[in-house]
């Protein structure tokens, strides 16, 4: 019976610790914020400027998978507004009264394995109105998104 007992209890311990297995590989991810000169307090724009906006790579969590994804990065800007108010409402119910215009930064493609500082031009028209601006940021990857929005003025 002893014996038994200690056969039973040699066995519950080994099957408790089991064989020892091999740590999980993980890779660093990356994301992107936008963008450097916003958190500098550039935020004075004029008609007929070309204005360059860095990304800025920011540490994602660690993942097991090692394919590497892309990450599409847009820029855009709406307006003009003519207060900081009428902005907030106009972007809050999603709707644009006449004369306020879209422009987008080429879309740049990066990918989530790789920390760059990828840089996005926005060419702004001569004749774009001064006013209030939305700068609108946004990252997409497999069908999700994350945006942002800094204000801007346009002399």
């Amino acid at each position: 019976m002893r014996t038994r007992l200690l056969a039973l209890a040699a066995t519950a311990i080994l099957a408790a610790c089991g064989s020892p297995s091999t740590p999980a590989m993980t890779y660093q991810s990356y994301t992107y914020g936008c963008c450097a000169e916003i958190a500098a307090g550039m935020l004075t724009w004029h008609a007929g400027q070309q204005v360059a906006l860095h990304w800025q790579p920011q540490a994602g969590p660690p993942t097991a998978d090692n394919s590497p994804h892309t990450l599409a990065l847009r820029i855009r800007v709406t307006g003009p507004f003519k207060s900081v108010d009428a902005l907030k409402q106009a972007i809050s119910q999603g709707q644009n009264p006449p004369g306020v215009r879209t422009i987008d930064a080429k879309t740049l493609a990066v990918n989530d394995r790789t920390a760059n500082v990828p840089t996005s031009e926005l060419d702004l028209p001569a004749d774009l109105a001064p006013g209030y601006y939305n700068l609108e940021p946004t990252v997409s990857s497999g069908g999700n998104s994350e945006s942002g929005s800094s204000i801007v003025t346009v002399q």
